[in-house]
């Protein structure tokens, strides 16, 4: 029987101990199956995308031309039975090691030197690239391999091998670390970020009023308890932030109860996550006797601002943690976005195309997008309220509706844009929900929905989410008739000297 010649590469197979175990090329073919894969998704996503996104084919050929040099180790390992085995130096650390921070670099350079849009691609290729160089025992001549050996062995080699192991290791513990702790319980860091990305610039000046040095839209918070005012806290989005220094609802309210204070904590572009966020970081710091959550039916049910993805340096908690000490400047798109609707730069066209699927929230029946929408409301809900009164704070609802609601044009308008039958509307659906939810849990609540309804000028200000002159009169009304209703004792209180 002929003998069959044996080349360098398949020589470097040979080591010192046979093994029989199919492990080792099954072991290799896994993660070729899996870089076929992910090039059959970049290859599909190429062809869908009317602008391919930059390093896309790229990544799909690198892909394949390692999982290719996988599948043909794993076959030779596979036909050599015990003739063949998995290298000794794969299974060492040494080279589980290197693949690990092969890994790290390979992200760390996709967060640096590529946009989000492309960072996938670029990360794929450079892991991919990691990889093949972790397989090289696996594919180089025996010489090869044993120069890198005799290299490797060097002292000076090894120490700064470990310490660069070390260096890049250090920020991935880090991370895992907060990371753990955030999925037990909220870090503060994360609370912060979540909170101060959508606060506004502190030092602007909008509608005749300056933002404070805490990002708010109202004046300079004082740590002083007066012994004679109440201490309301509102939250919520660009609701309550509508328009000036004196029509503002919470401003009027202010200005006509002098035992009342308000502190206005309106977060542009926000939503329910952050209004739980700022609950659990900031309320017990300015010690409220009341906390008003607002909730925007349109826009805090249906819309959430989104977090960073995983290829942008702000989603990493140690980044976030390092923003936060900074007191770095946070501002998100969707404010920058806000910003220019305030000072109406937005027209119609962007704005119907940004709130179009805000009216399914009044869809009937219930579709199972927004039945996990509301399931995530609720659960935020739950937050707010039970951070409030395990901190001793009362704490009500006031539930205002969209803008939509108010508006048969806008809401027939919305419709058509969303593609939903307008007899599939109950535009009472969500203020229901929400009573109900209130009424189980026991806690106050207000419904804007009739007192805005009634008014005959436009409640909302045009292509705003922001209330109008009249929106904010009616508003500080209703709102004014049932603080004295519901919470007449804690008024009457306050006019009595506190105990401090």
């Amino acid at each position: 029987m002929r003998n069959r010649e044996v080349t360098p590469a398949k020589q470097s197979f040979r080591t010192l101990a046979p093994s029989r175990s199919p492990r080792f090329p099954l072991m290799l073919l896994l993660p070729a199956v899996a870089s076929l894969l992910i090039a059959a998704n970049f290859l599909r996503l190429h062809w869908e995308d009317s602008l391919p996104a930059k390093l896309r084919l790229t990544a799909v050929v690198v892909l394949l031309f390692t999982s290719l040099v996988q599948v043909r180790i794993a076959w030779y390992g596979w036909r050599g039975g015990d003739q063949l085995v998995p290298v000794d130096a794969i299974r060492r650390r040494l080279a589980m090691r290197w693949l690990l921070v092969g890994f790290v670099v390979s992200y760390a350079l996709a967060l640096l030197c590529a946009p989000p849009d492309s960072a996938p691609y670029l990360f794929a290729m450079l892991a991919a690239a990691s990889i093949f160089c972790a397989e090289f025992p696996l594919i180089a001549p025996p010489q090869a391999f044993r120069r890198m050996l005799r290299f490797l062995s060097i002292r000076s080699v090894r120490v700064a091998g470990w310490t660069t192991y070390c260096l890049l290791l250090t920020p991935l513990a880090a991370e895992l670390t907060l990371r753990a702790y955030s999925h037990l319980d909220s870090s503060p860091a994360q609370l912060a970020f979540v909170v101060n990305r959508c606060k506004l610039a502190p030092g602007t000046q909008l509608g005749g009023q300056v933002v404070n040095s805490h990002g708010y839209w109202d004046e300079e918070f004082v740590d002083q308890r007066s012994a004679t005012r109440l201490r309301v806290v509102a939250i919520g989005d660009d609701l309550i932030l509508g328009g000036d220094r004196s029509t503002n609802f919470l401003a009027q309210l202010e200005s006509q109860h002098a035992e009342i204070e308000f502190y206005n904590l309106g977060l542009p572009a926000a939503g329910l996550r952050e209004y739980a966020a700022l609950v659990r970081r900031e309320i017990a710091s300015y010690r409220p006797d009341l906390v008003l959550a607002f909730i925007s039916v349109g826009s805090d049910i249906t819309e959430e601002v989104p977090l960073p993805g995983p290829f942008e340096c702000r989603s990493l908690h140690t980044v976030q943690l390092g923003l936060v000490s900074m007191s770095h400047d946070f501002a998100e798109p969707a404010c920058e976005q806000w910003y220019r609707w305030r000072n109406g730069l937005a027209n119609q066209q962007s704005y119907l195309q940004r709130v179009a699927g805000r009216v399914g929230v009044c869809r009937s029946p219930i579709d199972r997008e927004m039945q996990t929408r509301w399931e995530q409301t609720f659960g935020y809900l739950d937050q707010i309220i039970s951070g409030c009164r395990s901190q001793d704070f009362d704490v009500a609802l006031v539930v205002a509706p969209g803008d939509f609601q108010v508006s048969q044009n806008l809401c027939r308008t919305l419709c058509r844009r969303a593609g939903c039958p307008q007899d599939q509307i109950d535009l009472d659906l969500p203020q229901r929900r929400l009573l109900s939810y209130a009424q189980q849990t026991q806690t106050p609540v207000l419904d804007l929905l009739p007192h805005l309804a009634r008014i005959r000028a436009a409640a909302f200000e045009r292509n705003q989410s922001s209330l109008s002159a009249e929106g904010n009169a009616t508003v500080a009304a209703a709102l004014d008739h049932w603080l004295a209703l519901q919470y007449g004792n804690l008024l009457a209180s306050s006019l009595q000297p506190k105990l401090q």
